[in-house]
């Protein structure tokens, strides 16, 4: 998932701001949002899973939690690509579901394409088949119409002569 990524990217920032500063405070929400580009809501989305994990933790000022900062597990997290690793591999999963598909589907369109081409022929066949059968029919009326009409035209050169 996205928010995958949008967890690798906070803890980004908030490691390099416990490595960068003498105070472990944390970084302010507002300035968290704006820096990741994200509305709160989707913040306190991404921090669930990184608070349980006890990666991240708040900082407030006894009333109410003014901002974030990185636990070491989170830095180690950071550093180890965690989130980053997991999107890379849910995206994999994903491919390889969807080519598990895929090529099933795609045999099965290649098999049905092969079988109607193979009946397509067939019934080519067997009408051309038809068709020469029938050709070979009316040629063979033809050719026994050339014959009787020849035995026809002896028979009658034969009378004319016996005439004469």
């Amino acid at each position: 998932m996205k928010s995958d990524l949008k967890k690798q990217a906070l803890l980004k920032l908030l490691s390099i701001q416990k490595q960068n500063s003498k105070t472990p405070i944390g970084l302010g929400f507002e300035t968290i949002l704006q820096s990741m580009k994200i509305d709160r809501k989707y913040l306190d989305f991404i921090c669930g899973e990184l608070y349980e994990n006890k990666e991240i933790g708040y900082f407030d000022n006894g009333i109410n939690p003014k901002g974030l900062h990185a636990t070491s597990l989170g830095v180690s997290s950071y550093s180890l690509e965690k989130y980053k690793k997991r999107y890379k591999q849910e995206n994999k999963e994903n491919i390889k579901y969807y080519v598990q598909v895929f090529i099933p589907a795609a045999s099965l369109i290649i098999a049905i394409l092969s079988i109607s081409q193979s009946i397509y022929q067939t019934k080519l066949n067997k009408t051309k088949s038809t068709q020469i059968e029938a050709l070979n029919k009316k040629l063979e009326q033809v050719h026994t119409a050339i014959d009787y009409l020849e035995e026809k035209t002896k028979n009658s050169d034969s009378d004319s002569l016996k005439n004469y």
